[in-house]
């Protein structure tokens, strides 16, 4: 089992990775964006501990969990009078119940990994995966990786063998022409 393993957006969800870190596995990779919001989100900032089944603002303010559904998103409500001498109404917008705040545990976990996303290091250590893709680009388009020409497992491995020999062959025949040149 490697200790290392970068995936691409899709498959770096929350699951996964929470799934890969239990097994000693640290899953590396972009997740994906919020969808649908190209703004910051009204609930920004908010934070879940399940624990203690609270949520808090960002100003520091914290509500009990009222409802939590099965796919784990929880609701809280921060009462008015807490929002009342907020500054930062603006931003998360209380009504006038108080502020209704409905988030995932693990929006957290994407969260910190969306701004670690956007560090020089994380860019860096991403061209790893450069070289990979285009392996895998090149078998599928150049040798027809994408479908088997033959059944049973055997033929299969058979196959793949063959198929990794001679991308190998085309990668030296493209270096010695490269060295020559």
């Amino acid at each position: 089992m490697p200790s290392i393993v970068y995936g691409d957006t899709h498959y770096n969800s929350s699951e996964n990775i929470i799934d890969a870190a239990s097994k000693g596995v640290e899953l590396k990779g972009p997740v994906a964006p919020i969808p649908g919001k190209k703004s910051t989100s009204k609930n920004d900032g908010f934070s879940v501990n399940l624990a203690e089944k609270t949520v808090t603002c960002p100003q520091g303010e914290q509500a009990d969990i009222t409802s939590q559904w099965s796919d784990g998103r929880v609701r809280a409500t921060i009462p008015n009078e807490s929002c009342d001498a907020c500054k930062e109404t603006d931003k998360c917008v209380p009504k006038p119940g108080g502020k209704l705040v409905v988030l995932r545990p693990e929006s957290e976990l994407l969260n910190q990994r969306r701004a670690l996303m956007e560090t020089r290091e994380f860019k860096t250590e991403m061209h790893r995966r450069n070289g990979i893709e285009g392996t895998i680009s090149r078998l599928v388009r150049g040798q027809g990786m994408r479908r088997s020409r033959h059944r049973g497992k055997n033929k299969l491995q058979l196959q793949l063998k063959f198929t990794g020999a001679a991308a190998n062959i085309i990668r030296l025949h493209r270096k010695m022409q490269a060295s020559a040149a």
